[in-house]
């Protein structure tokens, strides 16, 4: 998987999919490629609202769908990354984020190519 086919996964194909299992490489490059894209717009325009608010809302379910797909993919519950609103729960929470895949079929389905 590269940058490009990650994003059109999460943006495109799997926007509001919180069912299904997400592969590392997914997670990880979407995350990538959206805060570069953040990254560059924040240096061209000056930090402002506008420009953060533009940025944020259309990838803010994305964002939510991905990171529970990834949580799927490790056998654990999307609603896992509701620790990630507390300052204990983020090292926890980045920790099931780059753990390996679980081999084969879980209770969230096929394990992701």
């Amino acid at each position: 998987m590269d940058i490009i086919e990650a994003v059109k996964i999460c943006l495109i194909t799997k926007y509001f999919n919180f069912d299904d299992r997400g592969s590392r490489a997914e997670y990880w490059l979407f995350f990538l490629a959206i805060y570069a894209v953040e990254s560059v717009i924040e240096v061209i325009f000056a930090p402002s609202l506008w420009v953060i608010a533009i940025i944020f809302l259309p990838v803010f379910i994305p964002q939510i769908a991905v990171t529970a797909r990834r949580l799927h993919d490790i056998g654990r519950s999307g609603w896992d990354q509701l620790w990630l609103l507390s300052i204990v729960g983020i090292p926890v929470v980045v920790w099931w984020l780059i753990t390996p895949s679980d081999p084969g079929e879980n209770r969230y389905g096929e394990e992701p190519k």
